[in-house]
């Protein structure tokens, strides 16, 4: 089969285009890959936010009751209460992002917040029985701030820990993700624009080449040289070409020689 030049051209372009358009097609998935990942990380620091802002308002909340017991300035237990509702919108983000995946870690917590409410409540108990025992109110307290660094903190900062493995993992992977795709895109480059002077040189060099034998055989021919055969094997319109000169030599050659022969003859 016969490849004409401009469809070896075109065969050529055809495979550049190809490796480009993968290119593009991985760059298509390495975006989406990558807005995927920056959606967990934004997730993530959602959920890590939330985890925060639940231990700042627990503290925030024993300060401003630690007012009330301490100062006797009950107008701050309006405050607690208001600090108390922003630690249940601040729990109920880390709930909804993550109640599946840490759902056993996610209750024992919501636990111990139980056990540290409870212990508040106590002391909160004692003081409205007797705001003078604030002995046994700081006691209670005492227990509350114990229960909190020693138990709910950890718990909750193992949780953060989690996320924030989680982040690391996701940045790393997005990371080799972008890295491959780089690779990629460069081999792919460097292939294309070696292939593309590749097969551009070598059409080029065929037809100069094709073109110089041509050249030479017409130009023996026009000195009467018949004698010289024109064999080119470039599958294109050149080689058509040099089988036309060639069957023209030969047709030319045998005229002659039928010539010389009734010469001879006569």
């Amino acid at each position: 089969m016969r490849l004409t030049i401009a469809r070896k051209l075109s065969i050529a372009f055809g495979v550049v285009l190809a490796l480009m358009v993968a290119v593009a097609l991985l760059g298509v998935v390495s975006l989406d890959r990558a807005s995927a990942a920056a959606e967990e990380i934004t997730e993530s620091q959602v959920v890590m936010q939330g985890l925060d802002r639940s231990l700042e308002y627990l503290l925030w909340e024993r300060v401003e009751l630690g007012r009330v017991w301490s100062r006797g300035e009950t107008e701050h237990i309006a405050r607690a209460d208001e600090i108390r509702a922003e630690f249940d919108a601040a729990w109920q983000v880390v709930q909804t992002h993550r109640g599946e995946e840490y759902a056993s870690m996610l209750d024992a917590i919501e636990r111990e917040h139980e056990l540290y409410g409870e212990l508040l409540k106590e002391a909160a108990a004692i003081f409205e029985a007797n705001p003078n025992d604030l002995a046994a109110v700081l006691t209670k307290v005492g227990e509350a701030d114990d229960f909190f660094y020693r138990t709910l903190e950890p718990a909750t900062e193992l949780l953060r820990q989690e996320e924030q493995a989680r982040v690391e993992q996701t940045q790393a992977s997005l990371r080799a993700s972008v890295d491959r795709m780089v690779a990629v895109a460069t081999a792919a480059g460097v292939i294309a624009v070696i292939a593309g002077a590749a097969a551009a040189y070598a059409i080029s060099r065929g037809i100069s080449r094709a073109a110089s034998q041509l050249s030479l055989a017409a130009d023996s021919i026009s000195r009467g040289d018949l004698d010289i055969s024109i064999e080119l094997k470039t599958g294109d319109e050149m080689e058509t070409l040099a089988e036309s000169i060639e069957r023209m030599r030969i047709s030319l050659k045998a005229a002659i020689e039928r010539m010389r022969r009734r010469q001879a003859v006569t």
